[in-house]
C-alpha cells in the first residue's frame, strides 16, 4: 500500500490492531505519525491512543487501538 489513511486508522476496533504492509520507508514514518496525531486530536470513541509498531526491514507497521479506561 502507497501510504496509509485516515479511514485505515479509524476502522480499527478498540483493543484489537491491523497491520499494514507499506511501500518505502518514508511511507511507514509518515503512517506511524498519522496514527499518533490522530490519536490525539481526534481520538474515536473508546480509543485512548494509538500505539505503533515499525519493522523497516519488512516495510511493516503495526497500529493498535489501545483502549481508554
Amino acid at each position: 500500500m502507497k501510504k496509509l489513511t485516515k479511514t485505515d486508522i479509524l476502522n480499527i476496533k478498540p483493543g484489537k490492531f491491523e497491520v499494514f504492509v507499506l511501500d518505502s520507508a518514508k511511507a511507514l514514518l509518515s503512517g506511524r505519525q498519522y496514527a499518533y496525531q490522530i490519536g490525539n486530536t481526534e481520538p474515536p470513541d473508546g480509543v485512548a491512543r494509538y500505539r505503533t509498531k515499525a519493522n523497516f526491514k519488512n516495510r511493516t507497521l503495526v497500529v493498535e487501538a489501545v483502549p481508554s479506561v
